[in-house]
């Protein structure tokens, strides 16, 4: 059988599959931050503004409204917290963080 007879197809095969691992390699960290836990959290804030309340920013102490541009925020000493915050605070956040080591 000559090289050129072969049937290749499997080969390729194995480079998408290996594709496919590095993207989700890649994506775990925004798998396990933004998955279900995150919407349930998400909702539960949307359904409050929809109610009416004004609840204040994480990051600013200004007031949230059903109105605002808002994300909901992660807690920079404990990600497993989230809090809604303003979408321009929660953006400039990683510039402001606080360390959690103590120099």
């Amino acid at each position: 059988m000559s090289a050129d007879a072969r049937d290749l197809s499997d080969s390729f095969q194995v480079g998408e599959d290996r594709g496919e691992w590095q993207r989700q390699a890649r994506n775990k960290r925004q798998r396990e931050r933004y998955g279900p836990a995150h919407l349930r959290r998400r909702r539960e804030f949307v359904r409050r503004f929809e109610r009416g309340e004004i609840i204040p920013c994480f990051r600013c102490g200004g007031d949230l409204d059903y109105d605002s541009d808002w994300e909901l925020d992660h807690d920079d000493r404990d990600p497993a917290r989230s809090f809604p915050s303003h979408k321009s605070c929660n953006r400039a956040a990683p510039h402001r963080t606080v360390t959690s080591r103590e120099w």
